[in-house]
């Protein structure tokens, strides 16, 4: 059997106050791409004040990732 460590683990996150939390919890499971989803629009959302604490979850793991993948 070959391995597929090619294929990476991603999980539709959904956005709201938890959002950190779930991607922090996510990752204990392996998870490594997460793409966060606001619906049909952003609405009111703060993307800064959202953007900031995720990235301070993901700079925390041993998984590769890079902040240009965020736009």
């Amino acid at each position: 059997m070959n391995a597929h460590d090619d294929i990476r683990i991603g999980k539709l996150v959904p956005a709201h106050d938890r959002t950190t939390e779930v991607i922090r919890q996510l990752l204990r499971h392996g998870f490594e791409i997460f793409q966060i989803s606001f619906g049909k629009s952003v609405g009111d959302a703060k993307l800064s004040g959202l953007s900031d604490p995720v990235l301070r979850v993901l700079a925390k793991t041993p998984i590769a990732w890079t902040p240009s993948a965020i736009a």
